[in-house]
């Protein structure tokens, strides 16, 4: 034998067999495993894709898409369990070794050959020892069984799943011919879908540019969901339909819903139901599901409501009033004067397709189209404000959704009002002679300004009013005193009538058919004749006489009364200093009563002269008496004469702790009270002065009137002599 031969042993023709056969085995078992798996894997595919394609009906794309995943796990299946495990070649020693673990009897004779037979021969031991090995594991082959070195139960249980899944769909190809038919046309991508007994409808709900179906509420409301079931299937509409919802954020549940009534097969066509989301605050999906039918993903989205957030008004003025246009924020119920033109700009919170106006003078409402524009501004005129409006403003955005309330703006319509006229007359009485000018005092005002003042006068209530204009200061002006005249003396008055008038302000409003005309109160006079007038003031010049010859002796009380204060004691007790100061305050009351009522009587006689000098009956001399001779001197008397005694008894009270001064101040009390008393005697004895004069006066009159009488009786007796002479 050489020694140095390199070539590696050859295995014996068994072994090869052996090892031969049980690497066949193994390619079975693997492509048998791994295909039965597919099976399995596939046949999985096939139901829960016919669960999915039934229940949801997915579109197109998306089952295009699940296709593709199934590819994917499938060519992934395969490779894994079948060609990765295919390729990969068990090596002679692998083999071997799973035999000898099965097969204890070869003693490591099969892993020993298969290991010699790699290393080349390199001794005569070597040879010997190989040859060896071979022999005993040749010897042992007999006992081998490939089947019992394989766990056949995965492989079982796979081909029986594959089995299963295989008799599966081959019964439900023949108890369901079309429906696998259906199925394997919606695999083809076929868009038609899986005829139900059961046929839901929805609707309100329309698609959206992504397909899907949603509409849209304001935050806070209700919304109800119509649904209605085919009644024309087959089988009955299901007595029991139920919404499953899911918010956004979180929370999720099921409602039943509300059948409505119980339709009748060939008459109605439908089954009504509805379901209400009651005042929804989050956006949520939900699923209507009744019998074997489901409407699936429908969408409420909540969205905030349109509401106004900001309004102004363009208040532009009518041309009388002089006034700028004005940009007015609205803050409530605004008032406008009557006659402005207005603009109405308003401001939303989201951008607006429509919004309608409503107010009262319109039937119909006035609907502004902003489809176009999307603007979250609108705005609308209103060319003349006649009245007052109350306009409810709906808004409609961009999301269909309407305003939880319409807005309402109240305008207020306020109309120019008449002008205020506050006047008196001035120095005449209620009577007045025929030649009488009457002045009146006071004040127009207007906001706007006045355009005229007048006299509007009559001799009757019934009688239509003449007038006579007086210009103010100022045309135009908004508020002015007047001091204006009235003289009748032009008019032709009679005794024994009555003379009315007022005083009228007439505006420069443009609105209306005529201004607005302002009026005074009126003013009714009587018309006398001149001596009845005369005789009339007379009286009451007698009546004041009469009135302050009280006055005096008011006055001469209250002066005996401070004389009559002791002063003298020299330790007062208390009981005596409170008759005091009792007798000090009654005698101030008796100067101030006094005081008022000689001002009372200097009034009365200055309006007795405005009266005699207003009717034109008034004379140098009757003037000079009545304001030099009396109503001066009484109100020097009223006022500072009066004043000062007032003061010296104030001084009075407070000085009673010290007895000397208290004598000083009772002393000028009195002494002031004496010299009223002398000035108030005087005034009595122009008094009776001016009594005497309007004695003479009167006489005269009579005298007169006398004359005038004598002059009618001869004169009758004269006409009546000649009447008898012609007889004759």
């Amino acid at each position: 034998m050489n020694m140095n031969r390199s070539d590696n042993p050859q295995l014996p023709h068994e072994i090869s067999q052996l090892l031969a056969r049980l690497r066949r085995w193994m390619y079975a078992y693997v492509w048998t495993q791994g295909l039965a798996t597919l099976v399995v894997v596939l046949g999985i595919a096939f139901w829960l894709g016919l669960l999915v394609d039934w229940s949801f009906e997915p579109s197109a794309p998306i089952r295009i898409g699940l296709l593709i995943a199934l590819a994917i796990l499938a060519g992934l299946l395969v490779y894994r369990k079948v060609v990765l495990r295919s390729v990969r070649q068990p090596a002679n020693k692998s083999l071997a070794l799973l035999v000898e673990r099965r097969y204890a009897d070869f003693q490591d004779s099969l892993i020993t050959s298969v290991e010699l037979a790699s290393i080349p021969e390199t001794t005569n031991a070597h040879r010997e020892m190989f040859t060896e090995t071979n022999r005993k594991a040749v010897a042992h082959l007999a006992e081998v069984r490939l089947r019992e070195l394989f766990n056949l139960k995965p492989l079982l249980r796979v081909a029986l799943l594959a089995g299963l899944v295989v008799v599966s769909i081959g019964m439900f190809g023949l108890l369901a011919t079309n429906a696998l038919g259906f199925y394997l046309q919606r695999l083809r991508l076929s868009e038609q879908l899986w005829p139900r007994y059961t046929r839901l409808i929805v609707d309100g709900f329309p698609k959206n540019e992504s397909g899907q179906r949603i509409v849209k509420i304001a935050k806070g409301r209700s919304l109800e969901v119509a649904i209605k079931a085919d009644n024309s299937l087959p089988i009955p509409p299901p007595k029991r339909v139920e919404v499953r919802y899911q918010f956004d954020h979180q929370g999720s549940g099921r409602a039943d819903v509300r059948r409505i009534g119980n339709a009748t097969i060939g008459v109605d066509a439908y089954q009504q139901y509805a379901y209400t989301f009651q005042d929804v605050f989050e956006s949520l999906q939900f699923d209507v599901v009744g019998g074997d039918d489901r409407v699936r993903s429908l969408r409420i989205q909540v969205v905030d409501s349109p509401k106004i957030i900001g309004m102004t008004i363009d208040c532009q003025y009518p041309p009388y009033m002089d006034k700028l246009a004005r940009n007015l924020p609205v803050t409530g119920a605004m008032q406008i004067p009557q006659g402005a033109q207005l603009r109405l700009v308003g401001i939303s919170n989201k951008a607006l397709t429509a919004v309608r106006i409503h107010h009262s003078e319109e039937a119909q409402p006035r609907i502004l189209d902003l489809s176009d524009q999307g603007a979250t501004e609108f705005a609308f005129e209103i060319a003349r404000l006649d009245s007052s409006r109350d306009l409810l403003i709906h808004l409609t955005d961009i999301d269909g959704i309407d305003t939880l309330e319409p807005y309402r703006l109240a305008l207020s319509a306020i109309s120019d009002e008449a002008p205020q006229v506050d006047v008196q007359l001035a120095g005449i009485g209620v009577a007045i002679t025929p030649q009488a000018k009457l002045p009146v005092r006071g004040h127009l005002k207007d906001d706007y300004g006045i355009a005229q003042a007048r006299f509007a006068y009559r001799t009757a209530s019934n009688a239509p009013s003449s007038h006579i204009r007086f210009n103010p200061n100022a045309g135009g002006e908004t508020e002015f005193e007047v001091e204006q005249a009235l003289d009748v003396q032009a008019l032709g008055l009679q005794p024994s009538q009555k003379f009315i008038f007022q005083v009228e302000a007439v505006d420069r409003c443009q609105l209306g058919p005529a201004p607005n005309v302002g009026v005074s109160r009126r003013f009714v006079l009587d018309v006398v004749t001149p001596e009845e007038l005369r005789a009339s003031l007379e009286r009451r010049e007698l009546l004041l006489r009469k009135r302050f010859e009280a006055i005096y002796q008011a006055m001469q009380e209250a002066r005996d009364g401070l004389a009559q204060i002791d002063l003298a004691i020299t330790t007062p007790d208390s009981n005596h200093h409170s008759r005091l100061r009792l007798q000090i305050s009654r005698s101030l009351q008796d100067a101030e009563r006094v005081g008022h009522e000689t001002m009372a009587v200097a009034r009365e006689f200055e309006a007795i002269r405005a009266e005699l000098i207003n009717n034109r009956l008034d004379t140098e001399e009757v003037k000079s008496r009545l304001k030099q001779g009396i109503s001066d001197p009484l109100l020097e008397i009223g006022g500072p004469l009066t004043s000062t005694l007032k003061e010296h008894i104030e001084q009075l009270g407070s000085s009673l702790a010290n007895q000397q001064q208290s004598l000083r101040h009772r002393q000028q009390s009195v002494a002031q009270a004496d010299f009223i008393l002398v000035e108030m005697k005087q005034v009595l004895n122009r008094m009776l002065e001016l009594e005497s004069f309007n004695e003479v006066l009167e006489l005269m009159r009579g005298i007169i009137r006398d004359h005038a009488d004598l002059k009618a009786q001869t004169q009758k007796q004269r006409k009546a002599q000649l009447r008898s002479l012609l007889e004759d």
